[in-house]
C-alpha cells in the first residue's frame, strides 16, 4: 500500500496575474494603498522544533545541536525566514500563483524495472574510464571500452576478502558497508594502483544473442590487463533456489588498460558535469573519490554513455543514475514559466536576471512568550529518510483509479515529455504526533536528535506591510487564517506530526481588526472573478482538507514513510500477472466518507501518559487514534503519575479527551 506523510495540492492550469503588477512602486503609493502592521499569535498544537541554523559541523549528540533555536541570551524563537517561507507557500497556492520557487535541477532515474531506463542503457553502450579533475577546471575522461565483470568469489579467492559472506543472503548490511569505500578498505592499499592479468569468458554463454557481458578470471598468462573497480552494494546476494533465479549484486568490474585511449574533455562548469555532481551530491562514494583525487591524485573510475562522439551522461556504477532529458521547470505549462508577476511576486518581491521587485511585506522573528516543556526531556531522534522527487509514483501524476494504474497504462516518468508534476507539497496537519521511533541499527547514525518545545507553547511575530492593495492584504490574511479549524505546519518533524500550529491575529495598525473579514472577502471575490468556482476548486479543497487536523481521523491509511522494499514493490506493474503499479492518490481520495453523528458523547478507556501543571495527556487504549492527546480534567482533582499504567475513562471531544473517572 503506497503511502507518505505528505500529499499535494494539484497545480492550476491557469495563473492569476494581477493587473496592477507593472504599477507597483516603493516610492509612489497606490491611491488606495494600505500600510500598517499586525501581530500574529502562533500556538503550537503539537510539539514544535526549529533548529539553530548555525549548528552545522557540531556533534549532533550535544545539547547545542538538539536545542530549539534561541537568542544568545537563551530566548526561544522561530526565525522570520521560516514563517515567511511557509506563509508564502500557502499564498502561492490560494492566489493561483506560478510554481517558480523550485530548484530547477535535472533529476535522474535508476530503475531496472523501467523499460525506458533499460533501453537507454543497454549492456553494450555503457563504457568505463578514468576521470581526472585538473586544477584549471578541465575534466578528462579516458575511454577504456566496455567494462569486464569479476565475481565476488573470484576476488575472495585471490585477495583473501570475504565478500560472499559479507553480502550473502540473510546478512544485515549496514548503510556504511554498502559503499565502494567499504569494499576497498577490505583490500590492501595497493588495490588502487595494481593492474592484474586476466582471461576472459562469457558470463552467460547460453544466451549469447541476448546478453553479451564478458567476465574475467585471474590468469598470469591472460591477454587482458586491467584494474579492479568496486562499486556500491545495493543489497544481499541470493543464490538460485530451484526455479527462483539468483538475485542481488555478485560482480564487480575490471577496467582494461589501453595504451592510447580516446580522451574526452569538458569543463568543470559544463552542464554535463554539473548534472553529474547534483545527482551524486549525497553519495558517500562520490565524496570518497573526490577526497582521494584531491589528497592522493587518484583518478576516479566512472561509467558513461557516448552519443555523437561525446559523453552524454556519467555515473559511478554500471547501471548508473541516468539524468532525465528535461529539468523540473520543463514539466510546467507555459503560464507557470511566464515572466509576468503573479500575486505572490507582487507581495513578497521577485528577483531575476532581467529585473527585480522589492517585497512590500516584512516579517519579524516569532519570539516564544510561553514555552512548554516537551514530555520527554531526552527529546526525539527520528530517521529522516524521504523519497526523492524522482520517485514518480508519488511525485508525478499517474493514470489510474484508487491509487492503482489502469490495465493498459504505464507509469509516467520524467523520461516522458508530457509528464505532469503532482503540485504543491503539503504535510497534512495532525494532532497525533509520533514519540517513539523504531530505527534500524544500520540507520542510527542517520537520525536527527532534537528536543522540541511542548504543545501549548506560544509565539508572537509582527508583520509590517507597505502600500498593499486591499486584495493583497486580504490574500495575506486569508493565508494566515484560512478557516477556523485549519492549522499551519512549521519546522522540523512535520512528517511525524510535529510543528502543527494555529495562527490568530491581534493588535492591528493601519486597519481595524473588525475589517479582517472585509479584506479576505475582497480577495476571495477577486479570485472568483478570475477562477470560476474558486472556493470549490480542487486546489482550495485539497489545501483546506490537508490543513484541517480533524480530517486525519477519516484517513484510510497512515501518514508515514514506506519501508525500502515497499518503494520497489509499488513500482511493479504487470497486469498479465495481476500486478498493478501503485501511485499516491489525492488526499481527498484517501479519506473515508463522513460518518453520521452519534446521538451522545463517545466514551472510551485511556491511559494517562503525562501529568504535570497545565499540560496533561492521555492516549486511548483502543481505536484509530492511539497517540497522546490533550487531557481535560473536567474540574476533577484526581492526581496521577503519568507513568503509562493508570487507566481512566474519558469522553472523546474535538479538543482531545475529557476525564470522567479513574478505573
Amino acid at each position: 500500500m503506497i503511502r507518505a506523510p505528505f500529499n499535494f495540492v494539484p497545480l492550476a492550469d491557469s495563473i492569476v496575474f494581477p493587473e496592477w503588477a507593472n504599477k507597483i512602486s516603493q516610492d509612489i503609493p497606490f491611491a488606495d494603498g494600505i500600510s500598517g502592521s499586525f501581530f500574529v499569535n502562533i500556538k503550537a498544537m503539537t510539539p514544535i522544533f526549529v533548529r539553530n541554523g548555525h549548528v552545522q559541523g557540531i556533534d549532533k549528540h550535544t545539547d547545542e545541536f538538539k536545542s530549539f533555536n534561541k537568542t544568545p541570551d537563551g530566548e526561544f524563537f522561530i526565525p522570520s525566514t521560516s514563517i515567511k517561507g511557509e506563509l508564502r507557500h500557502l499564498l502561492e497556492i490560494v492566489s493561483f500563483s506560478k510554481m517558480q520557487r523550485i530548484d530547477n535541477k535535472r533529476y535522474s532515474i535508476r530503475d531496472v524495472n523501467n523499460k525506458q531506463y533499460r533501453e537507454s542503457l543497454p549492456y553494450d553502450s555503457v563504457h568505463c574510464g578514468w576521470m581526472t579533475i585538473r586544477d584549471d577546471g578541465e575534466i578528462e575522461i579516458t575511454d577504456n571500452g566496455i567494462p569486464y565483470r569479476i565475481s565476488h568469489k573470484t576476488i575472495d579467492d585471490k585477495l583473501n576478502t570475504n565478500f560472499c559472506t559479507l553480502f550473502g543472503d540473510g546478512v544485515k548490511i549496514k548503510d556504511a558497508n554498502r559503499t565502494a569505500e567499504y569494499k576497498y578498505r577490505r583490500c590492501s592499499p595497493d588495490i588502487f594502483t595494481t593492474a592484474y592479468q586476466f582471461q576472459e569468458y562469457k558470463l552467460y554463454p547460453n544466451s549469447a544473442a541476448v546478453d553479451q557481458r564478458v567476465g574475467v578470471r585471474f590468469n598470469e598468462n591472460g591477454m587482458i590487463r586491467g584494474k579492479i573497480v568496486f562499486t556500491g552494494q545495493p543489497g544481499n546476494r541470493k543464490e538460485r533456489n530451484g526455479d527462483i533465479p539468483a538475485s542481488g549484486k555478485f560482480f564487480e568490474f575490471v577496467f582494461r588498460e589501453i595504451e592510447h585511449p580516446v580522451v574526452y574533455r569538458f569543463q568543470y562548469d559544463s552542464e554535463l558535469f554539473k548534472d553529474f555532481e547534483f545527482i551524486y551530491k549525497d553519495s558517500d562514494d562520490w565524496h570518497f573519490w573526490k577526497m582521494k583525487a584531491k589528497n592522493q591524485g587518484c583518478k576516479i573510475p566512472v561509467f558513461f554513455k557516448v552519443e555523437n562522439n561525446t559523453i552524454s551522461s556519467i555515473g559511478l556504477s554500471y547501471l548508473y543514475k541516468l539524468p532525465y532529458k528535461q529539468r523540473i521547470k520543463d514539466f510546467l505549462n507555459e503560464q507557470h514559466k511566464s515572466k509576468d508577476l503573479d500575486m505572490s511576486e507582487c507581495i513578497f518581491g521577485e528577483t531575476s536576471k532581467e529585473d527585480s521587485l522589492k517585497g512590500r511585506v516584512l516579517i519579524s522573528h516569532a519570539m516564544c512568550e510561553d514555552p512548554y516543556p516537551f514530555e520527554d526531556e531526552e527529546g526525539i531522534a527520528p530517521y529522516m529518510g524521504s523519497p526523492k522527487p524522482s520517485y514518480y509514483p508519488i511525485y508525478l501524476v499517474q493514470q489510474g483509479e484508487n491509487g492503482f494504474l489502469n490495465d493498459h497504462a504505464k507509469f509516467s516518468t520524467m523520461m516522458d515529455w508530457n509528464a505532469r508534476l503532482r503540485g504543491w507539497k503539503i504535510y497534512p496537519a495532525r494532532l497525533n504526533y509520533q514519540t517513539e521511533f523504531d530505527v534500524d541499527d544500520a540507520q542510527l547514525e542517520n537520525t536527527n536528535p532534537a528536543i522540541p518545545l511542548g504543545a501549548g507553547s506560544e509565539f508572537k511575530c509582527c508583520i509590517r506591510f507597505h502600500n498593499l492593495k486591499a486584495v493583497e492584504l486580504g490574500a495575506i490574511l486569508y493565508s494566515i487564517l484560512l478557516q477556523k479549524q485549519n492549522c499551519h505546519t512549521l519546522g522540523f518533524g512535520k512528517a511525524f506530526g510535529y510543528g502543527v500550529c494555529q495562527y490568530s491575529i491581534s493588535e492591528t495598525l493601519g486597519f481595524e481588526t473588525d475589517d479582517i473579514e472585509k479584506f479576505i472577502t475582497s480577495f476571495t471575490e477577486y479570485m472568483e472573478a478570475h477562477i470560476p468556482n474558486y472556493k470549490k476548486s480542487p486546489q482550495i479543497r485539497e489545501l483546506l482538507l490537508m490543513t484541517n487536523p480533524r480530517q486525519t481521523e477519516r484517513l484510510k491509511r497512515p501518514l508515514n514513510y514506506m519501508e525500502l522494499e515497499e518503494f520497489v514493490k509499488c513500482k511493479q506493474h504487470n497486469p498479465r500477472k495481476n500486478k498493478f503499479g501503485e501511485y499516491l492518490p489525492l488526499y481527498s481520495e484517501l479519506l473515508n466518507p463522513i460518518e453520521q453523528k452519534t446521538s451522545g458523547p463517545i466514551q472510551a478507556e485511556a491511559i494517562v501518559t503525562y501529568f504535570s501543571g497545565p499540560l496533561k495527556k492521555a492516549k486511548l487504549i483502543e481505536g484509530k487514534n492511539t497517540a497522546p492527546q490533550m487531557l481535560d480534567m473536567n474540574g476533577k482533582k484526581d492526581k496521577f503519575k503519568g507513568n503509562g499504567k493508570e487507566k481512566i475513562l474519558v469522553e472523546i471531544t474535538k479538543k482531545g479527551l475529557k476525564f470522567i473517572k479513574a478505573l
